[in-house]
C-alpha cells in the first residue's frame, strides 16, 4: 500500500508559484487564476506575509460579488507568516 501511494505521488506533478505584494495584487491574482482553472490542485500558490494583513483569518475578504469566487481560490494558497521576536533572549 505505501509503495503504491509513493508511486501515485511521483507521476503526479505540482507546480509551485511564491506570490510576494500586496493584499489587492494576490486576491487578484488568485482570482485570474481560477478564472483559467489554474486552482485544480495541479498549482500551489505560496503567499509570504511580514506584515500581517487586517483580513488575517480571511485574505480573500474584499467586501465585494467575488470574495465567494476568492474564497475557492484561496483554497489552493499556503499562507506563511513571517514573524521577527523582539526578545533579546534569542
Amino acid at each position: 500500500m505505501l509503495k503504491r501511494s509513493f508511486t501515485t505521488v511521483s507521476v503526479r506533478f505540482v507546480s509551485v508559484v511564491i506570490l510576494c505584494g500586496s493584499e489587492k495584487f494576490i486576491r487578484d491574482f488568485m482570482l485570474t487564476a481560477h478564472q483559467l482553472d489554474m486552482t485544480d490542485g495541479q498549482y500551489v500558490y505560496v503567499v509570504a506575509d511580514q506584515v500581517p494583513s487586517q483580513n488575517v483569518n480571511t485574505p480573500w475578504v474584499a467586501g465585494d460579488d467575488r470574495d465567494e469566487t476568492a474564497r475557492l481560490a484561496f483554497e489552493s494558497v499556503l499562507q506563511v507568516r513571517v514573524t521577527f521576536s523582539t526578545s533579546d533572549s534569542m
